[in-house]
């Protein structure tokens, strides 16, 4: 009960400082008009591609596996091109990878004519994928040491690198820190994804 008073008087205080405050109103109107407008656009862009640019597709045949993770309206009109280039006796089926079932993403696609989607939060990270990691991060002593790790298919660890150097913000995370396992066990859990798709891909040829 006290700690539910005092997270109200918090929030009271926060919303008091918000109101008083001028400046952080008209920025919060601003990212609001912001978010309207992107919004509105999308629904524009998906409304154009589903009536000029819609591509039929079936549940058998040659699948094309897309990247539904990327979006950016010029990254869908890059691929419309390359589904078209593709002839279709290849491209019977068009699937996409995305992270979640409520990834904008997914309106965009099926405005192309994408009807199937895998997706990469059904595959979580699980303790085993964090113990590998940890197996190959325990005789890392520097920088170096993770750049030279041997990964599945020559997979370049300088990708998983760049991604802790991204996520910690930081030039030279410390080797101790827990976001190196996080990253590493994330690529066993992308393996294991990718390969579980790609068996239910072509084992339908």
């Amino acid at each position: 009960l006290i700690n539910n008073i005092f997270k109200i008087l918090n929030l009271s205080k926060k919303t008091l400082l918000f109101i008083t405050d001028p400046l952080k109103i008209k920025r919060y109107l601003s990212t609001l008009k912001n978010i309207i407008l992107k919004r509105n656009l999308w629904t524009r862009f998906d409304i154009l591609l589903s009536q000029k640019l819609f591509t039929k597709s079936f549940d058998k045949g040659p699948t094309l596996l897309a990247d539904g993770l990327w979006d950016n309206p010029n990254q869908y009109l890059r691929l419309k091109a390359f589904v078209d280039a593709i002839g279709f006796e290849k491209r019977k089926c068009l699937a996409a990878i995305m992270m979640t079932k409520k990834d904008r993403s997914k309106s965009t696609l099926l405005s192309l004519g994408f009807t199937k989607f895998y997706y990469i939060s059904e595959e979580p990270i699980t303790h085993e994928d964090r113990n590998k990691a940890r197996n190959i991060l325990y005789k890392v002593n520097t920088h170096e040491d993770i750049l030279n790790i041997k990964l599945e298919k020559n997979f370049n660890t300088q990708i998983i690198y760049d991604t802790v150097l991204k996520l910690s913000k930081n030039p030279q995370p410390d080797i101790d820190l827990d976001l190196w396992v996080e990253c590493f066990a994330d690529f066993f859990r992308l393996v294991r994804f990718y390969k579980k798709i790609f068996s239910k891909i072509t084992s339908k040829f």
